[in-house]
């Protein structure tokens, strides 16, 4: 097969697997143990699952012309309920709140959520929704510093963590030009 058909069936692959987040990471609430099996009606987004989502809205958006639209519809579809409608409707423990400190991963996945959103084809009302989200967890994130930029505690994985919080950002200001 040629790189074309070889590129399509990885894709569909990809979109075929059942979860995309670490068994280790395979639960809901923070401190609780992982559920054995994933609930493909359930999507729980870990920092792999973010990435596997922006990795294929990366190829929806450079391969446009190259997919069958048949993938980059099935693409849309997955992205979509394993990481936009998850993202939106529900709270997992990385993305921050009041009696729930920040992490790296809260701009880390934040930046892969918003590129979901700004690379795929999603509607303004999605947008809006997955931006409202992203807005709040990047607040949190802040948090982790103080006015000079120095951490206020230590920060696991804190250069990615800041590297992921400043493609938000560009992510925002482009959407808000």
């Amino acid at each position: 097969p040629g790189m074309r058909d070889m590129l399509m069936n990885v894709i569909t692959a990809i979109c075929e697997e059942t979860a995309w987040q670490l068994p280790a990471n395979n639960f809901y609430i923070a401190g609780t143990p992982p559920l054995q099996w994933p609930d493909p009606e359930r999507a729980v987004i870990d920092l792999p699952a973010a990435q596997t989502g922006g990795l294929l809205a990366c190829c929806h958006h450079a391969l446009a012309n190259v997919l069958a639209p048949s993938l980059r519809a099935r693409m849309m579809y997955e992205v979509e309920r394993r990481l936009i409608a998850p993202y939106v409707e529900e709270h997992f423990w990385w993305m921050a709140a009041k009696n729930q400190p920040a992490c790296a991963w809260t701009a880390q996945g934040t930046i892969e959520v918003l590129l979901c959103a700004f690379a795929m084809p999603f509607s303004y009302e999605v947008r809006r929704k997955v931006l409202r989200r992203a807005v709040y967890s990047l607040e949190y994130f802040l948090d982790l510093y103080t006015e000079n930029g120095q951490p206020n505690k230590a920060v696991d994985d804190e250069y990615h963590g800041l590297l992921s919080f400043f493609g938000c950002l560009s992510i925002l200001s482009f959407t808000a030009a």
